[in-house]
């Protein structure tokens, strides 16, 4: 591995699928996590993980006919968020959540403040696990026009931490004031 600077075709499972989201992980460096979905076998459909640098990829959490909306990963590596989509309408949000850097899940669905609006996207955005940070979960919704930053502490349902008609696509927190950018 040189770092990420080099980037090649995918192999094996994953080659085929559509690709939601690629993370990193922060620690080590020959693994990786793909979120993705499979129109045609809905059994492929999910979290894959390589530990060998893309080589091999292994589905740790399948996602049956639910569409995959997004990926966040912890800067230690630990927690790992996966959310989706039902099918049926009305949509509904499941959270998928690792604590232990994918080897086991915990999975609910999620009572979203969306005043009155369809769901039509959640993808969770960052953990922030440093102080003074309370292990908070932040996700992304749309809620036309605007886009929703929504938080979730523990087992609470999420709540709305911003609402803004700017695209929110990342976040992190200023090492040296401790301010969420």
């Amino acid at each position: 591995p040189d770092g990420g600077c080099s980037w090649g075709a995918a192999s094996g499972a994953v080659a085929g699928l559509d690709v939601v989201a690629v993370v990193a992980d922060p620690v080590l460096p020959r693994r990786a996590y793909v979120l993705a979905n499979d129109s045609v076998n809905s059994a492929n459909t999910g979290l894959w993980r390589t530990d060998t640098a893309g080589a091999s990829w292994t589905l740790i959490r399948g996602l049956g006919t639910d569409l995959p909306g997004g990926l966040a990963l912890s800067s230690d590596g630990t927690q790992l968020a996966i959310t989706s989509l039902s099918q049926a309408l009305p949509r509904s949000g499941t959270l998928h959540l690792s604590t232990d850097s994918g080897a086991g899940f915990t999975s609910r669905v999620l009572k979203l403040p969306l005043m009155g609006a369809p769901l039509t996207n959640l993808t969770p955005v960052f953990f922030d696990t440093e102080a003074p940070g309370t292990r908070s979960l932040y996700l992304r919704t749309i809620v036309d026009p605007d886009q929703l930053l929504l938080r979730l502490d523990g087992l609470a349902d999420p709540v709305v931490a911003l609402s803004t008609k700017l695209q929110l696509r990342a976040m992190a927190r200023d090492p040296e004031t401790g301010v969420l950018m």
